[in-house]
């Protein structure tokens, strides 16, 4: 198993469990404590997907399955006020009746 394919594997756990104690990371996947370094590094550090609790726990800081923070956040562009060339004016005829008038 390549390190991208045991990578996928441990954010799949930490998503689904939401923390993981490193010892259990070094049974489950036979790794070395040089490995899991580089594990840690890239899920915390490079990823910023997780954190590290007393050394000893990663804890899942990531988002849930296709959110995002910015799409969490209320989207502007739904709830845009209406321009005011968009409303219509009061008293005011549209512009094809007013070209009738001056045609006349």
């Amino acid at each position: 198993m390549t390190f991208d394919d045991i990578l996928v594997q441990i954010l799949d756990l930490l998503k689904s469990q939401g923390r993981v104690s490193y010892g259990a990371l070094k049974r489950r996947y036979h790794l070395d404590d040089a490995y899991l370094e580089d594990l840690k590094d890239e899920i915390i550090h490079a990823q910023r997907l997780a954190t590290d609790e007393d050394g000893r726990i990663l804890v899942w800081t990531g988002n849930v399955e296709g959110t995002t923070e910015i799409a969490s956040q209320p989207d502007k562009t739904t709830q845009r006020p209406v321009a005011q060339h968009d409303q219509p004016m009061q008293g005011v005829p549209p512009p094809s009746a007013a070209r009738m008038n001056l045609s006349h």
